[in-house]
């Protein structure tokens, strides 16, 4: 039993939990770790932005990643509830849209399963936590009071019918800057994408790639010019902007597609499907797009590239965050303003954030990236070590002649310290960027 009171770490530590968490939660979630761990993020960087509102569960099972939403909340001490919907009884009568891959009634898992869950969050001591709404989301959606607001959403309703009810009722009661994550958008089931779509197609919003089947909407958040080097290819995805920045530096995703192999066999599966099926079916060509551009990224790293140079040779900035100390939008501001100072300077800029040096210097650890990266005579590498608490600033040839090591050091002391001190890793870094841009931009 764990007690919702205790062991509140707080915001500060909370990424550092998640693995705690999730080994609570996943035997009561059909969701894999890769996908929890991208709405975790999310979820972290809601609570980071202090958004109004609560938070939402739509298509519950059995109560495993509810579990994961509420203690986020308890540790954070963040005073908020997280809403569970759910028919507790399967899927609703399936539309015409989604017959060829669901049926009435599917995923029932038991008899009696909306009590079990309210015995499992009261076991954990959550029940203050969670609100249960029980019944069909066309009734349980158009019961919520009118002054409700959501700030993190999680639908897995996988039909076209319950995403669209998701759009007409939850979203718009999600705050400005809220995170909706829907499951299975990159699937062989077409339903759910084309209520995206819709969506889509009169929000003109940017839709955040996740692992496996998972994207993301930030509600208001279009693209801006910064998010280019991460756009799946247009004719990949219908002409909706998909962005794969979100995933572009997730380790352990690529390093799992790598050794299982997975991808490699699900393209050529995808094809056939698209073959034999076209003609049914719509929307092939976004998951198609998504898993070619993964495995690219994934097959990439086996030649000693990152992921985003696999695919965007010619971009000039390169962030890898090894340690997961940014938040997606943490590290989307951090990119915007790096490609800034690139674009002012017409240096390449890199970021690396290592967890630990095991043992390595960290000039060693970043001579490896700056040659892997290719950043060259005009680049600028800046890197921290969390664990030795290190800091470096290393550059190519052209930089080093207006760029010694004293600057370096001095810019490290007054720019990147006094922010890391306080935890603040894009302020510290984009105040670094800034300062390394006044010397940069003395060459003549």
């Amino acid at each position: 039993m764990t007690n919702a009171d205790e062991d509140d770490v707080g915001l500060d530590s909370l990424a550092a939990s998640f693995g705690a968490i999730w080994e609570t939660a996943r035997d009561r979630s059909v969701n894999t770790a890769f996908r929890a761990r991208y709405a975790f993020r999310w979820l972290l960087d809601v609570l980071e932005a202090g958004l109004d509102g609560d938070l939402a569960e739509c298509g519950v099972y059995r109560g495993g990643f509810s579990y994961m939403l509420a203690r986020a909340i308890v540790l954070a001490k963040a005073s908020k509830r997280v809403h569970l919907f759910d028919s507790f009884v399967g899927l609703p009568e399936v539309g015409q849209k989604d017959r060829a891959w669901y049926r009435q009634g599917q995923f029932r898992e038991t008899d009696g399963l909306k009590d079990e869950v309210e015995r499992y969050f009261e076991d954990q001591g959550m029940s203050t936590v969670v609100r249960i709404h029980a019944g069909w989301f066309a009734d349980t959606f158009r019961a919520i009071p009118a002054d409700q607001r959501f700030c993190f959403v999680h639908f897995d309703g996988d039909l076209y019918s319950s995403t669209r009810q998701c759009f007409e009722s939850i979203y718009p009661r999600l705050v400005a800057g809220g995170v909706l994550v829907l499951d299975d958008f990159f699937t062989v089931s077409s339903g759910l994408r084309e209520a995206v779509r819709e969506h889509l197609r009169g929000s003109g919003e940017l839709l955040f790639a996740g692992p496996e089947e998972a994207v993301c909407l930030v509600k208001g958040r279009t693209p801006g010019p910064s998010d280019e080097p991460y756009l799946l290819d247009p004719a990949a995805t219908d002409g909706f902007p998909v962005s794969m920045e979100a995933v572009a530096g997730d380790e352990d995703y690529f390093r799992s597609i790598l050794e299982k192999g997975a991808n490699r066999l699900t393209i050529p599966v995808i094809r056939e499907q698209i073959e034999r099926l076209s003609s049914q079916v719509s929307g092939f060509k976004t998951m198609l797009g998504y898993h070619e551009k993964v495995l690219e990224w994934s097959t990439g790293r086996t030649a000693g590239r990152g992921p985003r140079q696999a695919c965007h040779a010619r971009w000039d900035l390169k962030t890898e965050d090894r340690a997961r100390a940014l938040s997606p939008r943490a590290k989307s501001t951090l990119v915007s303003r790096m490609a800034e100072v690139s674009a002012a300077t017409q240096f390449a800029f890199g970021v690396l954030i290592v967890p630990t040096l095991g043992g390595d210097s960290i000039k060693a650890v970043m001579g490896e990236a700056f040659q892997s990266w290719q950043l060259g005579d005009r680049g600028v590498l800046i890197a921290i070590a969390i664990r030795e608490r290190d800091s470096r600033i290393q550059t190519g040839p052209s930089g080093r002649r207006v760029l010694g090591d004293d600057d370096a050091a001095r810019i490290l002391r007054e720019s990147l310290d006094p922010h890391l001190a306080r935890g603040d890793f894009v302020g510290g870094l984009t105040a670094t960027a800034t300062a390394i841009q006044a010397i940069l931009e003395s060459i003549e």
